[in-house]
């Protein structure tokens, strides 16, 4: 699993930052509301599309607060009020959608982005309409999905309030975002294009960029994460005397197999389910037990009782499942058969239970059992990992090097540009964040005239 909107850090589940709705709140709700309106229905042309006089520069602090200033183009006019072109430079692919925003929420844009996070905004922005083509440019060290072109859709689940997508790659699947085409309804196609940015492959990236603005009609933002040139996975250092994160990933690793056939896939994504509700149920029985002393005596009990599966296939979980509020826990629990009825094998609950009692041996009271499980989440497969790699300063201007010339050979300028620090949550290392931010900044004040404009720090004021 790629990064779990519940956890903290890049899979925290952090609210917008003040900035986004303390400017006339009221007035706000209803500008950008009424602005998404206008994205379903308007007839809207290019001939209303106005220009800035500077290129408008925005950086923030927490990237998905990027959302609020491309909605703001949008409502100002700026960029066209539906299907954008974002060009996304980024160490993580920023693709997931918010596990507690409902289709019917994504119209409320200050309730919409009181629920984003640092992994989850892009795609929310698709199902809106305000972006329909995504090229995201990784460094060489990303791997979470692979090159290529990719085309699904997104919308809503029918029966549901969920917003779900029809590609069988392994990062959706894994959180268990997959969805039949013909189970979707109010969907948009998404175009995702991936590529690693290296020399051998510069001239191709740089004609598709090219050719996808032509398309768009010479509108598109430019994203960037300053993670992209150099960037930590802040798990790996969690809990290190017991070596958590490596010994997370023989608990948490999905058995996922690659294929296009919807059944199949709808069983892998149940079994990933059933798989994280029970270590998720572990982890909070866990919590409420918080004495390690407690916990090192019940542990074991607590992994063989909720990982297990009971007489007739039936486990803990299945058996609560009428308790549950959640309307996609009961269609998911409803939609099993016992063929995939998951729980977790004997060597895992071993495994669990030992770790679990080591961090409370070690650390005691002061483990936060759901970030431990937040950090599982971030394990997919071996192959398919959170990026960790900080850059030398070589490398790194080599990076910015390549980035220089990539954008500044565009044929024209974008229409903004956003750029994300993301370094209060340890993704771009903290020590390089203002380095790496000079160096973006000089690369577009020397081809445009440009305002950068830092909202970071009026976030921190």
């Amino acid at each position: 699993m790629n990064l779990n909107s519940n956890g903290p850090l890049k899979s925290q589940k952090k609210l917008s930052s003040g900035i986004v709705l303390t400017v006339s709140f009221d007035e706000s709700l209803f500008y950008f509301s009424s602005i998404l309106w206008d994205i379903r229905y308007s007839t809207c042309n290019m001939t209303t599309i106005k220009k800035y006089k500077t290129l408008p520069v925005h950086i923030v602090e927490d990237h998905n607060d990027a959302l609020y200033h491309i909605l703001r183009a949008v409502g100002s006019k700026h960029l066209p009020f539906s299907g954008n072109l974002l060009i996304h430079f980024d160490s993580h692919p920023d693709l997931l959608i918010p596990t507690d925003l409902k289709a019917s929420e994504v119209f409320d844009v200050p309730e919409m982005l009181e629920k984003l996070s640092i992994e989850n905004w892009i795609l929310v922005a698709v199902y809106a309409g305000q972006i329909s083509t995504i090229v995201w440019i990784k460094p060489e060290w990303s791997n979470q999905i692979e090159d290529g072109s990719y085309k699904f859709l997104i919308g809503k689940q029918k029966g549901t309030d969920n917003i779900r997508l029809s590609s069988s790659v392994l990062y959706f699947v894994g959180e268990m975002l997959y969805c039949k085409e013909s189970e979707l309804e109010n969907t948009k196609e998404v175009n995702l294009r991936v590529v690693t940015l290296k020399e051998s492959l510069a001239m191709t990236l740089s004609q598709d960029l090219q050719q996808f603005i032509e398309e768009h009609s010479g509108f598109y933002i430019l994203d960037v994460d300053l993670d992209f040139f150099s960037t930590m996975n802040p798990f790996v250092s969690m809990y290190k005397q017991v070596n958590m994160y490596s010994r997370l990933q023989q608990i948490y690793c999905f058995d996922y197999t690659d294929t296009d056939d919807e059944e199949s896939l709808r069983t892998q994504v149940q079994k990933r389910y059933h798989q994280i509700t029970a270590l998720k149920d572990i982890f909070n029985t866990v919590q409420e037990l918080q004495d390690p002393e407690v916990i090192g005596r019940k542990v074991a009990s607590v992994c063989e009782t909720i990982g297990d599966r009971k007489e007739g296939g039936e486990s803990i979980m299945q058996q609560g499942k009428e308790k549950r509020e959640n309307k996609e826990e009961k269609i998911m629990a409803q939609q099993e058969t016992r063929e995939i009825i998951t729980y977790l094998e004997k060597e895992v609950r071993e495994n669990l239970a030992e770790l679990i009692q080591d961090l409370s041996r070690v650390y005691g009271e002061k483990v936060d059992w759901g970030l431990v499980h937040d950090a599982g989440c971030t394990w997919d497969d071996e192959r398919h990992q959170l990026p960790h790699h900080v850059s030398t300063q070589e490398e790194m201007d080599s990076l910015i090097e390549k980035f220089g010339h990539l954008v500044t050979g565009l044929p024209v300028p974008p229409t903004l540009v956003t750029v994300a620090r993301s370094s209060l949550d340890d993704y771009c290392p903290p020590h390089q964040v203002d380095g790496l931010q000079e160096a973006v900044c000089q690369i577009l004040h020397r081809a445009y005239s440009i305002e950068c404009k830092k909202h970071y720090e009026e976030e921190n004021n």
